[in-house]
This record gives C-alpha cells, sequence and structure tokens, in this order.
C-alpha cells in the first residue's frame, strides 16, 4: 500500500480531515439545475475547498 504513495501522502495519512460543502446539478432539458447541498469528509491535505457534481460526475468550477 505505501509504495503507491508519495512522501507527502504517505506523511499526511493521520493528518486528519476537514468537512467541504458538495453541490448537485442536473441537466435538464431547460438547463442545469441545482438539486441541493451536503457535506463531504476530505483528507487534510487534498486543498478542497468546495465539490461540484454535475450529473454525477465531479467538475472544476460551478456549472451556473
Amino acid at each position: 500500500m505505501f509504495k503507491a504513495m508519495n512522501e507527502n501522502a504517505m506523511m499526511a495519512v493521520d493528518g486528519g480531515f476537514y468537512y467541504v460543502y458538495t453541490f448537485y446539478y442536473k441537466t435538464t432539458s431547460s438547463g442545469i439545475v441545482y438539486i441541493g447541498k451536503s457535506v463531504k469528509q476530505v483528507s487534510s491535505w487534498s486543498g478542497a475547498t468546495t465539490i461540484y457534481i454535475l450529473n454525477g460526475k465531479r467538475v472544476k468550477r460551478p456549472p451556473v
């Protein structure tokens, strides 16, 4: 398991976690519609501030 991880990831295994907002969107015939939001737990070294999900796939920026 540890051979597949780089040194920074190995040092942060027990580094902790935090929560970020996850926003869900869906494409309909009238355009992109906001579905809702939740909170997800991410690793402390991930650097994520918010997560956007469009049609079940993660996207880098808000679709709206």
